[in-house]
This record gives C-alpha cells, sequence and structure tokens, in this order.
C-alpha cells in the first residue's frame, strides 16, 4: 500500500494483490459477481440502469414508471472490456480490446442506444471519463495517456494531447474524486521489457487537460485494484 497527500486531496492509495490490473468504478455503481463468476458492475444513470459484464458486452434497459425495466438492448462485442458513462447518461463510451477501438454510443431518453465515431488505437487498457465530463481518459500499454476532449452536444470525442509515459506493463488508471489528479497502475510482466510494479501519479488540468507526471510510488507486488479515499 502507498499514500500520498495533495493539499488534502488525495489520502490514499490502496492497491491489491491480485484482481484485475486496475479498476475505476463508475459513479453509483456497486460491483457484483455473475452466476459465471466474472465481475460485474451495474447501476442506474440518470434513470437509464446499465449494466457492464466481465466478458465485455454491456447493456442498456429503458426504466418506465414504477421502476419497470424495458426490453434489453445489448451493445459492444465479448471483447469490449471497459465502458465509461457521461453523467447524466446521455453517452457512454467503449473500448474494444479485440480490435483496439474506442466506440460512443448516444443514450435516448428512451434508453435506445445509438453507435456513433469509432477511433481505433494503440494497445489501449481502460477508457474514463473525466469528473467534469468534458474529456476521456485512455492509457495505453506502454503508459501513455491519451487525453480526448468531448463535445457536449454530440458525445463526440478528439484527441487534445498525451501524457509522458509512465512505463511499459500499464493496465489502466484511478482519477482523483477532485478530477485534479490521475494514478496510472503498472505491473512487472516478463513479456514487457522494463516493466515493474508501480503507481504513478500525475496532476491534471480540468481546463485544457493537460497532465504532468508527479511522482511514482513503487510496489511490492503487481497492483491489483486502487482505491482512492477522501
Amino acid at each position: 500500500m502507498s499514500s500520498a497527500a495533495r493539499s488534502g486531496v488525495v489520502r490514499s492509495v490502496a492497491a491489491a494483490p491480485s484482481g484485475p490490473s486496475a479498476a475505476n468504478q463508475p459513479s453509483g455503481v456497486t460491483p457484483t459477481v455473475s452466476q459465471t463468476g466474472k465481475p460485474t458492475r451495474s447501476g442506474a444513470v440518470c434513470g437509464v440502469p446499465v449494466t457492464l459484464s466481465g466478458v465485455g458486452v454491456f447493456t442498456v434497459y429503458a426504466r418506465g414508471p414504477g421502476g419497470v425495466l424495458g426490453k434489453a438492448q445489448i451493445l459492444g462485442t465479448n471483447a469490449q472490456e471497459s465502458v465509461a458513462i457521461q453523467h447524466p447518461g446521455s453517452f457512454a463510451y467503449g473500448l474494444d480490446t479485440s480490435d483496439f477501438s474506442l466506440q460512443e454510443y448516444t443514450i435516448s431518453a428512451s434508453g435506445k442506444a445509438t453507435p456513433g465515431a469509432q477511433l481505433f488505437l494503440d494497445n489501449p487498457q481502460q477508457v474514463v471519463v473525466h469528473t467534469s465530463n468534458k474529456f476521456l481518459l485512455v492509457p495505453d500499454l506502454s503508459g501513455v495517456v491519451h487525453v480526448f476532449s468531448i463535445d457536449p452536444a454530440t458525445g463526440a470525442f478528439s484527441q487534445i494531447g498525451t501524457s509522458e509515459a509512465a512505463g511499459n506493463g500499464t493496465g489502466g488508471l484511478v482519477m482523483d474524486p477532485s478530477g485534479r489528479f490521475v494514478f496510472v497502475v503498472q505491473g512487472a510482466n516478463p513479456n514487457f521489457p522494463g516493466s515493474t510494479n508501480q503507481i504513478t501519479e500525475y496532476s491534471f488540468d480540468p481546463g485544457s487537460g493537460a497532465m504532468k507526471k508527479l511522482q511514482v510510488f513503487p510496489q511490492p507486488a503487481q497492483p491489483g485494484i486502487v482505491i482512492i479515499t477522501r
């Protein structure tokens, strides 16, 4: 376990010794376990419950009066491992690890999801929506975080910059609740030269989307789930 403090914003960063390489739970979402034993995340986003299963397929349900769920609409592919929601729930972004593509979906008030822009990246690992809902962050395997701006009207995304590389073997990132700090998680792997067990901290400018590498926290074992507490 490592700890860091930035003007009282970040009190601790906890790294688990096992589990996924990184996890950034969507706001208001509670982890559960499916019958197959694969992790499942489910929750309601502005009246539109969203479910993300460990195999990559995610489903949108329109919620009617009394909380009754409508017909399921399955999105993505079996390799779509990371999904992020832009609140209040009008847009979703899915990362497909079979073809390394980032896909935007527009979600209507009735829960209908329409695929939008798609972009192919180099070994992306995760997709995270910034707390301001203005940016998308996508770390790649080399530890470079690709920053995209989000059009609030259409949900379209455009790359505006990249971070300094954290290093090989990156599995994902987690964001401080204030949106001003980002932590990139890396694990040592013999298949990735130079990879090591560590967590790299960056500052994030909520106005411009610029990132600056601050410090590195070596870990005694491969980091698992990283949790930031206030």
